[in-house]
């Protein structure tokens, strides 16, 4: 026998009140109750009840307990997904009251990946600093697999770095919008004593560095895509001896201590050979440019504090004025 369906009505009037959601989805992302009744500063008892009278009121059970902490069950996921969009819109709602009433306030999460995001995302921060300093900024580094999928889920404001291409399958997989800020192309580097580069440097051919110890960029990613096509445009082997990261300073300690060859971004590169820490080896033969920007939820009315950020992105083009 099916059950009676919800109203939209009955939910919000009789049914559901905010703290227990607030209570569920800090449940979630911790993994145990208790863990979540320490965030919450909350008694665990508290914690307990309030899941459980969520769980009467919808009719489930939204959490599967285990040895290693509780996991939400299908009807779990299913509302963790929906409670998750619906703290970004509350979070939108108290960014727009806070600056209609204090002036220019509010909260942005960003995602970043190696791409574009370690020179956009600083300069970007000084520059909504400078007119608005009660906007908090929070960052989160990962793989481009993880960023989408957290902005899809609301979890994110937007991502800022190297966007996909259009016959990417991260293009059409998200209804998100992709602003291209700038184009720029990636740059051969290693350090400036790499004792292993000699045959490279005499003959240029990049079957001599084939061998070595490589950074690369995860699988997928778009940063990734041109760098395989790069190698195959080369007729060389993608090189087997790999190390997969898209850490700034692990990289740059795995390229000056173990003498790794990377590819990484221009700005990034000139950035380092400056301070003499890293050398290019090649620009000349990897023409390409691909765009870095911003993406952000196309279905999502994002907030004042977001608005204001974009602002800023969209004025830190570095290469405006050459």
């Amino acid at each position: 026998m099916s059950k009676k369906p919800f109203r939209v009505q009955d939910i919000a009037l009789n049914r559901i009140k905010l703290r227990p959601l607030v209570i569920f989805h800090q449940v979630v992302q911790s993994g145990s109750v208790l863990r979540a009744a320490k965030a919450l500063s909350l008694s665990q008892p508290a914690v307990t009840k309030a899941i459980q009278e969520l769980e009467s009121e919808l009719g489930a059970t939204l959490f599967n307990r285990t040895n290693k902490g509780v996991f939400p069950s299908d009807a779990g996921q299913i509302l963790a997904h929906r409670v998750s969009s619906l703290f970004t819109e509350l979070r939108y709602l108290i960014d727009d009251l806070n600056s209609f009433n204090n002036g220019n306030s509010g909260h942005i999460v960003i995602g970043s990946v190696l791409s574009g995001g370690e020179y956009l995302i600083p300069e970007a921060i000084l520059k909504l600093k400078q007119d608005n300093p009660g906007i908090v900024v929070s960052i989160k580094i990962a793989s481009i697999n993880e960023l989408y999928l957290s902005l899809s889920k609301g979890e994110l404001d937007m991502v800022v770095g190297r966007l996909p291409r259009p016959h990417s399958p991260f293009y059409s997989k998200y209804n998100f919008i992709h602003q291209p800020i700038y184009e720029e192309r990636l740059c051969l580097v290693t350090s400036t004593a790499n004792p292993n580069i000699e045959k490279y440097l005499q003959s240029g051919q990049l079957s001599d560095l084939s061998e070595l110890n490589w950074i690369l960029p995860h699988d997928g990613s778009s940063m990734r895509e041109s760098i395989n096509e790069y190698f195959i445009s080369h007729d060389v082997h993608i090189p087997a001896n790999i190390v997969e990261s898209t850490s700034l300073l692990t990289n740059i300690k795995l390229i000056s201590k173990g003498h790794f060859i990377a590819f990484m971004p221009e700005l990034i590169s000139k950035s380092y050979c400056e301070m003499g820490i890293l050398q290019i080896l090649s620009t000349k033969e990897f023409t390409e440019l691909d765009s870095v920007g911003i993406s952000y939820n196309q279905d999502r009315t994002l907030s004042s504090a977001c608005l204001n950020f974009i602002k800023a992105l969209e004025n830190t083009n570095p290469y405006l004025n050459q």
